[in-house]
């Protein structure tokens, strides 16, 4: 089986594993300090079962709904720290494959394991013998979830790119691909939350109200998270992320990174998503992602760019945040009939 091993894993547990013939690889040994989704992507891109101590795992597979190939939680107090490396071992000789997907909390003399909602073994990891098993939007997040380039750029302002999982599939017709900024940094008031991920995310409570209303007229308010998402897609809009990152100190990383970022990821997600129309929110962060992208100016007024295979219009509008909303509006009622002239 394949395994990672946190950094608060006992290394004892490691040694035990790979003489039992077991493929584990070691945080402290392949990314020291990671934080933790870092190293909860960096076991589901490889397919690896995480081996941690750290209880705070379980927040981010039960709480904040982050995709996994599994996770063994160790609770073993030191009175009992001489049998844990022969106990995995023997949970990985008994229960094997079943281990992936699933979340498992062992200790001396007990063993709980449980399928989270959102994990569970029917995620599908591209494995990177096969790239083409995958569909081109599962392979660019999966490349975004193991690419480290901007913290190793900017480690003062950016940390590791979203996991994957983190952002949905989007619908099968994409009519107006909305474009943000980035993630919330971790350590500020909202934890590291996205458009995707809370409910309460300040853009997409803005951006919901600004389509439910009588000039757009979608069914957005008053749903919860999944509710909301799949109102969203089923009205043909998505959303991604500028820079994949999460900013470390500001509310976003600095210009140059956002435009560096984007042109790294999402210069391959909208040929993918092959958009109607693009709307970026950020009047002031994305100007420069603009340009770096389509290698023009973007403003309020529409224009019709091309990048890549994908042409269209764009526009560039403020966040519909703080009294911004009839900017935001007025940027964006110019590229909306293109997503409902054929309605």
């Amino acid at each position: 089986m394949r395994f990672l091993a946190d950094e608060s894993c006992d290394f004892t547990i490691v040694r035990a594993l790979r003489a039992a013939g077991h493929d584990i690889v070691a945080v402290s040994e392949i990314s020291p300090r990671a934080d933790d989704a870092a190293v909860i992507a960096e076991a589901l891109v490889g397919r690896r079962v995480l081996l941690t101590e750290d209880k705070d795992f379980g927040q981010l597979v039960y709480a904040e709904g982050h995709l996994t190939s599994g996770v063994i939680l160790v609770r073993f107090p030191a009175s009992a720290r001489r049998e844990l490396p022969g106990v995995v071992v023997e949970i990985a000789r008994e229960h094997g494959e079943s281990l992936y997907g699933a979340f498992v909390v062992i200790g001396p003399a007990r063993i709980r394991i449980s399928r989270p909602p959102r994990g569970g073994s029917d995620v599908t990891v591209p494995d990177a013998t096969t790239p083409h098993r995958a569909s081109p939007w599962r392979q660019i997040q999966t490349e975004i979830a193991a690419c480290r380039d901007c913290r190793e750029r900017w480690p003062a302002v950016v940390a590791d790119p979203l996991s994957l999982g983190e952002m949905p599939s989007p619908p099968p017709d994409v009519e107006v691909l909305f474009v943000g900024v980035a993630p919330t940094r971790s350590a500020g008031r909202s934890r590291g939350t996205h458009f995707y991920s809370s409910a309460t995310d300040n853009l997409r409570r803005g951006l919901f109200k600004l389509l439910a209303s009588q000039e757009f007229g979608l069914p957005l308010l008053g749903l919860g998270l999944e509710d909301g998402n799949r109102a969203f897609h089923h009205s043909r809009c998505f959303f991604v992320h500028a820079a994949k990152a999460r900013p470390t100190k500001d509310d976003a990383p600095p210009g140059h990174v956002i435009a560096y970022c984007a042109s790294r990821h999402l210069r391959h997600e909208i040929p993918a998503l092959n958009p109607r129309a693009v709307c970026l929110l950020g009047a002031t962060h994305l100007a420069p992602t603009a340009v770096a992208l389509l290698d023009r100016r973007i403003g309020g007024t529409a224009v019709i760019a091309q990048l890549g295979s994908w042409r269209g219009p764009v526009v560039l509008a403020p966040q519909p945040v703080r009294g911004q909303s009839s900017r935001t509006a007025a940027a964006l009622r110019q590229v909306w009939p293109a997503r409902s002239a054929e309605r």
